[in-house]
């Protein structure tokens, strides 16, 4: 698992170095840029990909160092699930959108 691991930390630089990219460019909101990004490297990225990103942003709000890094990290682990989520066939969909309802008025509807 070691080489996977290490397969991992290169996507997630690889990620991070896209991300200075388009940041460099300042001609989109970060939303847009880690859209973006997560769309065009979506496929390339393996079953551990969230596991690794989950470790670094629990890292880093460990410490008290600032926190924007962390904010953009959890921002492209919830675009990934989203993009993830529209590939799901509808059922799927359902039963996902199902388990992220919290309000039982929303269940009746």
């Amino acid at each position: 698992s070691g080489i996977t691991h290490t397969h991992t930390r290169a996507r997630a630089r690889e990620f991070t170095r896209m991300m200075c990219k388009c940041t460099a460019k300042g001609d989109a909101s970060i939303d847009d840029i880690v859209s973006n990004v997560v769309s065009e490297r979506l496929e390339a990225l393996d079953e551990y990909f969230l596991a690794v990103l989950n470790t670094y942003i629990w890292q880093i709000r460990q410490t008290t160092v600032d926190q924007t890094v962390s904010l953009v990290l959890s921002a492209i682990r919830e675009e990934v699930l989203v993009q993830i989520t529209e590939r799901l066939p509808g059922h799927f969909q359902l039963i996902q959108r199902l388990s992220e309802i919290s309000d039982e008025d929303e269940w009746s509807q």
